[in-house]
C-alpha cells in the first residue's frame, strides 16, 4: 500500500479487495503493509501510527491475514513503541508473540493526543 496514513482504514479499495474476494473464489485476502516511505517522511509519522491502531481496531471484523511491515533500522525509538503500542501481536525474529505492549485504541489514542498537546497521560506517567 503506498499513501498517506488515513483516518478512515479500510476503506474504499482495500474493504472492497476483502469483502469481493470469495465472491471471487479466493477465501482469504492476505495484506503485506511496507511503511518505508511513510517512515522517510517524518511529518506523517504520527499520522501513519494513528492509522495502524484504528486499523487494528477493524481487522478483528475479518478472517483475512495483514502483515505491518517496517524496516527497525528506521524507526526512531518513540515510533518502535508506538507501533508495539498498536498492534496486539507481532513476529520478531520469526517468532509469533502476543503483545504485552499492546494499548487498546481509545486509550492509544488519548495517549498519543495527550503528547501532541505537551501533557503526559495518566497511563504514561505510571509506566
Amino acid at each position: 500500500m503506498t499513501r498517506t496514513a488515513s483516518p478512515c482504514p479500510l476503506s474504499g479499495s482495500q474493504l472492497g479487495v476483502i469483502e469481493s474476494g470469495p465472491t471471487l473464489g479466493f477465501p482469504i485476502t492476505r495484506f503485506i503493509g511496507h511503511a518505508e516511505p511513510i517512515l522517510l517522511d517524518e511529518s506523517t509519522t504520527n499520522e501513519w501510527v494513528e492509522y495502524e491502531a484504528r486499523l487494528n481496531n477493524l481487522l478483528p471484523g475479518y478472517d483475512n491475514p495483514v502483515i505491518c511491515s517496517c524496516d527497525a533500522n528506521l524507526l526512531t525509538g518513540t515510533v518502535a513503541v508506538d507501533i508495539l503500542h498498536t498492534h496486539p501481536v507481532a513476529i520478531i525474529r520469526g517468532r509469533f508473540y502476543e503483545n504485552p505492549c499492546f494499548v487498546p485504541l481509545t486509550e492509544f489514542l488519548r495517549e498519543i493526543r495527550a503528547r501532541h498537546k505537551g501533557q503526559v497521560s495518566d497511563t504514561a506517567a505510571t509506566a
